[in-house]
């Protein structure tokens, strides 16, 4: 527990925090425009992503976009697009299950906030190899939003952030921004990455550098 609670004089291992929030709290263009979150896990951690990808696209304003991206077919625990369909649509009050959010309903309905199949099925990520879903609907908002520092892209969980696309700002265009959020929870990944077991990943990085 005490990795997990940010000590405010020291921060997590790895910790960009500060830099998100003044990002997101600017007077003049808060947030991005245009984010795409490829979540993790089932249950607790895909609600975090959904939570993180309102709050987004409420920072940002109405010319926000947000993709959720998750596997297309099964792996382990990993959630899979069509229980994201289903979350969302849950989460926003669909079908009177549980109490509505009138908030991320409206995000979904004008297409702020929306699920996308990432066309892989493992619990690591090869940006090499995403689906035509997520191609089509990255190539289209390019032409609203080239890719710069209005992009950012989120990697959730151990398996996207940490084992894979650990430091993807090399290969990114220039400017675009990453996000990796995870938990460092084995003591392979905590030897390579100088860390220790159970300490905590909020790491922006900006495309282009090294």
């Amino acid at each position: 527990r005490a990795r997990v609670l940010r000590d405010a004089s020291g921060g997590w291992r790895f910790d960009s925090l500060s830099e998100i929030v003044s990002r997101c709290v600017k007077t003049e263009n808060p947030g991005w425009r245009r984010i795409v979150v490829f979540c993790d896990n089932a249950g607790a951690d895909v609600m975090g992503m959904v939570i993180l990808a309102r709050a987004l696209a409420a920072v940002g304003g109405d010319d926000t976009k947000v993709a959720l991206v998750a596997n297309t077919h099964a792996a382990l625990n990993d959630v899979t697009h069509a229980e994201l369909c289903g979350f969302l649509w849950s989460a926003a009050g669909g079908g009177g299950e549980g109490p509505a959010d009138p908030v991320l309903a409206a995000q979904m309905e004008r297409g702020r906030v929306t699920a996308v199949p990432g066309g892989q099925f493992s619990t690591l990520l090869d940006l090499n190899r995403t689906g035509p879903e997520l191609n089509a609907w990255v190539e289209e908002e390019f032409r609203s939003v080239p890719a710069g520092e209005e992009w950012l892209v989120v990697f959730d969980g151990m398996g996207r952030g940490l084992e894979s696309n650990w430091n993807p700002a090399p290969y990114f265009k220039d400017g675009v921004n990453a996000l990796n959020l995870a938990m460092v929870k084995s003591e392979i990944n905590a030897r390579r990455l100088g860390a220790e077991v159970y300490d905590c990943v909020v790491k922006l990085s900006v495309g282009g550098s090294k």
